[in-house]
Parts: C-alpha cells; sequence; structure tokens
C-alpha cells in the first residue's frame, strides 16, 4: 500500500510483519526502512484514515492499530482480537472500520466503531451478504472507498457488493453483481465505474454505476 505523497510503502506478507519502505520514483530506488512484528499471522490487508496518521492491519483473527508517531514512525497503539476470521479491513473514517469475513458458513461485514478510545464491534450495523457455504472469501480485490459519491465497493466470494454509508451510520447495499467465479476488479478513480476479471468466462466485465 502507498501512502498519498508515494514516498513511503507499506508491504506485508506470510512472515508475520510489516514492512515500511522508502520510496523515490524520480530516483527509482525503494529502501527497506523498519519492520513492525506485532502481528502473530500473515498479513492480509491495510488501510490509512484520511490524514495518514492512523494505521490499522488486518491478520486474519486481528488487528493491529498503529499511530505515526512524532518522528514520523509508525509505533504499536494496540491489538484487537475478531471472533470472525477475515482478511480485508478499510478504515471509512477516524470512527469506523470494516472487516470483512471469509469462513465458508460466515456472510457478514463486521462494523466496528470507537468506544473509549479503542475500536468496538457494533452487532447492530453488521452488513449481512448472500449465504455461500461454497468457498472461503480472498484476499484479492481489495475494499475501494470514493467518499466523494458514498461508494464503497466490497467483493465477497462470487459477488461484488457497492455499498452506501446512510446518514445515521448505517450501510446499505445499493446491489448485488453475482459472478460466480473468482474475481480480480477495480473501481475507477471517479467511482463511475467498475472493471473486473471474471475467471470463469475469461473475459473483462465493465459497468456503470449510476447516482439515484
Amino acid at each position: 500500500m502507498l501512502n498519498k505523497q508515494e514516498d513511503q510503502l507499506i508491504s506485508g506478507g506470510l512472515d508475520y510483519s510489516i514492512k515500511v519502505w522508502n520510496v523515490d520514483f524520480i530516483k527509482n530506488n525503494l529502501n527497506f526502512q523498519y519492520s513492525l512484528d506485532q502481528h502473530g499471522n500473515c498479513m492480509e490487508s491495510f488501510s490509512f484514515n484520511s490524514s495518514e496518521t492512523i494505521l490499522v492491519s488486518c491478520g486474519y483473527n486481528h488487528f493491529i492499530i498503529w499511530e505515526k508517531g512524532e518522528q514520523g514512525k509508525w509505533e504499536f497503539k494496540y491489538r484487537k482480537d475478531v471472533s470472525d476470521y477475515g482478511r480485508k479491513i478499510y478504515l471509512i473514517n477516524d470512527q469506523q472500520l470494516l472487516w470483512v469475513t471469509l469462513k465458508k458458513n460466515v456472510d457478514d461485514i463486521l462494523v466496528f466503531e470507537i468506544q473509549n478510545g479503542v475500536f468496538q464491534q457494533n452487532n447492530n450495523k453488521t452488513i449481512k451478504l448472500n449465504n455461500n457455504n461454497e468457498c472461503d472469501d480472498v484476499s484479492y480485490f481489495p475494499i475501494i472507498h470514493n467518499k466523494d459519491k458514498n461508494i464503497i465497493l466490497v467483493r465477497h466470494k462470487h459477488n461484488i457488493y457497492p455499498i452506501r454509508q446512510l446518514n445515521d451510520g448505517t450501510f446499505n447495499i445499493i446491489v448485488t453483481l453475482d459472478c460466480q467465479n473468482d474475481i480480480y476488479g477495480t473501481m475507477s478513480n471517479n467511482g463511475q465505474y467498475l472493471v473486473f476479471w471474471d475467471y470463469k468466462y475469461k473475459k473483462y466485465q465493465s459497468h456503470e454505476i449510476l447516482n439515484k
């Protein structure tokens, strides 16, 4: 994951650690800076808050909140265990984050909100997805959020869900796209188009997202 200034890269993998890299695209340089080693599982996904002062990282059965220190170095803040395993996490804002479950018999997006300075699950705001007991969810196709158009794009198992946040802080699924197989895709920066690769039919599909 690249920051907005495009001078720092965050990476993670099977060694249970986060690597922080310095990037210089003008000089074509990538230099290792330091490692964050508090996870107990492989790294699946990350998310910054809008000001990039908070980093949340997903570790399969837990997530960790990191805070940028005075010297600009990421520092461990706390770890939060999650009962339902997941591979994708996203900070909607400084007060809310989404956790996408992965197991065959669980089809939810969990919502965590700040309570007394710590993210806690709010069961009343859980987003229910289509039941699918055929497979686990996978980490490709990360969560995409277009704040201007209030569209959150989540791929879960065989479906793609454009989701909108309502004024009361709950979430509403706009439509469900059933793709029946492994899906890789993205949304255009202006939130107008969804493009994804359909593994079953070996072709790209393009959809225009209309705001109504």
